[in-house]
């Protein structure tokens, strides 16, 4: 009489069998997509090709997935909000479509976020600022402009145009604003001589005021009721270099009535 087989001989058959298959379940989808990039990979009707799905694909991936199918597509850019730069963001037809050979392929490759906040470069160099905007996403030109600071050192960013965190569009025109350094101040004077002639008027009301800087509202420096050739006091004002400042002689019968200009000079430099 023969000996029984050993127990468990049967189970632990069936378990090396599942084991060897959960294997190759995963090493065929392994090959899967070192091979075909996890694309669908049902065969075409007889004679057609389909459209590959190329979203999120870099775009050497989408055109060697594309060549390897022995199709012809043309490449675009455009924002995308959502899909990070570099990456297929869009395409016509949608993946699996049957193609004909008359069948226009369009891909897209974001450029990342149509707007971006506006970083914060205080104090940084203009090349560091540049680049730190940059990474941010921004594709358009700089502009630059000077002004002198008693706090920012000459060469780095006072502030930026737009603003710290302002929303701005990744074309739009961006203005580092750079410091050249302390500000000088200057001394002026200005000298009115004598309170003019009205015609018919005993005196003559005179107010003399500064924009300081042009464009600023302006400020009195001085105004008096006098007669006609009645000396006017100079006025001394300090002005920062760089800046222009401009003084206006008004005169009028009264200080109640309309003022007109007798006389305007500008000290700083040229007007732009």
């Amino acid at each position: 009489m023969e000996p029984p087989p050993p127990r468990g001989s049967s189970a632990g058959s069936w378990i090396i069998v599942i084991l060897f298959l959960i294997f190759a379940g995963v090493v065929g989808y392994g090959g899967y997509q070192v091979f075909y990039g996890g694309q669908d990979v049902t065969p075409p009707p007889p004679g057609k090709k389909v459209m590959p799905d190329l979203l999120g694909m870099e775009a050497e991936q989408a055109k060697a997935l594309l060549a390897s199918r022995d199709l012809t597509a043309t490449e675009m850019r455009e924002s995308n909000d959502d899909v990070p730069e570099g990456l297929v963001c869009r395409q016509e037809p949608a993946a699996r479509t049957v193609l004909s050979d008359e069948t226009p392929i369009l891909y897209w490759i974001s450029d990342g976020p149509s707007i971006f906040a506006m970083p914060d470069v205080t104090r940084m160099s203009q090349d560091a600022a540049k680049r730190r905007i940059r990474e941010e996403g921004y594709k358009g030109e700089f502009g630059m402009k000077k002004e002198q600071s008693d706090e920012v050192p000459k060469g780095q960013v006072i502030r930026t145009e737009p603003e710290i965190g302002a929303m701005v569009q990744r074309d739009a025109s961006v203005t580092l604003v750079l410091s050249d350094g302390e500000e000088q101040k200057l001394h002026g004077v200005y000298r009115p001589g004598s309170a003019p002639l009205l015609p018919g008027a005993e005196n003559v009301f005179v107010r003399i005021e500064i924009e300081n800087p042009t464009g600023s509202e302006p400020v009195a420096m001085w105004y008096d009721t006098l007669k006609p050739g009645d000396p006017i006091p100079d006025q001394h004002f300090d002005y920062v270099s760089g800046k222009r400042v401009v003084v206006r002689m008004l005169v009028g019968p009264d200080e109640m009535g309309d003022l007109e200009q007798y006389e305007e000079k500008f000290y700083g430099p040229p007007a732009p």
